[in-house]
């Protein structure tokens, strides 16, 4: 909402530097089901006019997370989540499915201050998403996964890696993790160095 108010020349300087944008997604959105998605869908059609555009939202916490989509073809079939209860409440994956391939826009979650939530997130959730994703693949159509993995998966994409071993998002778990679950799994990473 705050980014909707203060900065659509940015949206409408990238719209047009971009051309025609076929898939667009949004991570961290932060709104409420209903009258929030409904206001964002509106503002947003001036950028993307005829788009069609699923919002998946946190239930369990206000202004927290989400997952959007916004797709200048209508999709086969929209699926919000991981189809698993203790991993949909906080609205961090929306996937849309075309003739050939499917999108999955994730927004990871984060291991937090203090790491609290690190367990979970290398234990339990990194396991799930990939699981997702494999089962997605079994049905015989390209996956393209976006949005915010929340880690730096390298030195290089992190400043100050030395001093940030401990830090959320570069935890080597967390590093780990990343490479173990996506990218020696059978995944490419479109930003490779």
């Amino acid at each position: 909402r705050a980014f909707l108010k203060k900065a659509q020349e940015d949206l409408g300087r990238l719209v047009a530097e971009e051309g025609t944008i076929d898939v667009f997604c949004i991570q961290e959105h932060k709104l409420q089901e209903g009258k929030h998605c409904e206001d964002a869908t509106v503002a947003l059609h001036e950028y993307f006019p005829g788009y069609s555009m699923y919002w998946n939202c946190s239930t369990v916490k206000k202004g927290y997370s989400g997952t959007a989509i916004l797709s200048r073809e209508k999709p086969l079939q929209v699926t919000y989540g991981l189809g698993m209860d203790e991993h949909d409440g906080e609205g961090r994956v929306v996937t849309a499915e075309y003739d050939s391939f499917y999108v999955v826009n994730v927004y990871v979650p984060n291991a937090g201050e203090g790491l609290k939530r690190l367990d979970y997130r290398i234990g339990e959730w990194d396991l799930a998403l990939s699981s997702y994703i494999k089962g997605l693949e079994s049905k015989g159509k390209a996956v393209i996964l976006t949005g915010d993995m929340n880690c730096a998966a390298e030195e290089i994409d992190i400043h100050s890696p030395k001093t940030n071993l401990r830090s959320a998002g570069f935890t080597i778990e967390e590093r780990t993790s990343f490479a173990e679950k996506y990218l020696q799994n059978g995944m490419k990473d479109a930003l490779e160095h």
